[in-house]
């Protein structure tokens, strides 16, 4: 039985059931090495991440925002800033029928800016949306539910919550979950069994029909979310 294995990361370097560890290194020459324990994720210890299709999208209030899918898979979110105020841009899809639970993994880059917000997306088409995920604050780095009343009104905080000393609100699992009476809101470290941050009726401030991610940027620069893993339950 092999303890460890090392292999580039091409498609002739897929983990054998007889592997407890891998170390898988990128032959690209990216700067980050991947590491993978194979038992915790068999064992559901750890989600495996989901490669999001950027296809699956469709924009939202995208101004002159990018968006760029590199070539890990992962998808890059440039979010045009409105100085001053809070404006929700995105990219979304049609909701699946209910009950249904989303999991993510997003981060949110130049933290060192005040007042950007990226997360996921419940969205009323025409109407109400929350984005749920990272936001900077003058207070630090914290994870949030802000509401919008329509995507250039910004309706107010829903919940704001500083996480445990050592967990960082930009690498955590996003839960998202309606399950036909309730919407949820969660994170968690392992992608299973979130600790949910806010319970509201589906039809609170509107009936999401649309999901989706995003990102928003109050400060006089760009807010920049990468999406890594989209998984749907």
């Amino acid at each position: 039985m092999a303890d460890t294995l090392i292999r580039n990361l091409t498609s002739g370097g897929a983990a054998q059931d007889t592997d407890l560890f891998a170390i898988c290194r990128d032959p690209s020459g990216t700067p980050l090495d991947r590491k993978l324990t194979l038992d915790a994720v068999r064992s559901r210890v750890l989600a495996p991440f989901t490669l999001p299709v950027n296809g699956d999208f469709s924009d939202l209030n995208l101004g002159t925002s990018t968006v760029t899918v590199r070539s890990s898979g992962a998808i890059t979110f440039s979010a045009q800033y409105n100085s001053g105020a809070w404006v929700a841009r995105g990219r979304i899809k049609t909701a699946p029928s209910t009950p249904y639970e989303i999991v993510a993994r997003l981060g949110l880059r130049a933290q060192y800016f005040d007042y950007q917000h990226a997360g996921l997306i419940a969205h009323a088409n025409g109407g109400g949306l929350n984005m749920f995920g990272p936001v900077t604050t003058s207070g630090g780095l914290l994870l949030s539910v802000y509401n919008y009343t329509d995507v250039s009104t910004y309706g107010g905080s829903l919940v704001q919550v500083t996480l445990p000393p050592g967990v960082d609100p930009a690498n955590v699992f996003l839960h998202l979950i309606d399950d036909g009476t309730d919407r949820k809101y969660g994170w968690s470290i392992e992608g299973w069994d979130p600790d949910w941050l806010l319970t509201e009726g589906r039809t609170t401030n509107f009936t999401a029909d649309r999901v989706g991610w995003g990102a928003a940027s109050w400060h006089a620069a760009n807010a920049l979310a990468s999406l890594f893993s989209w998984e749907q339950r």
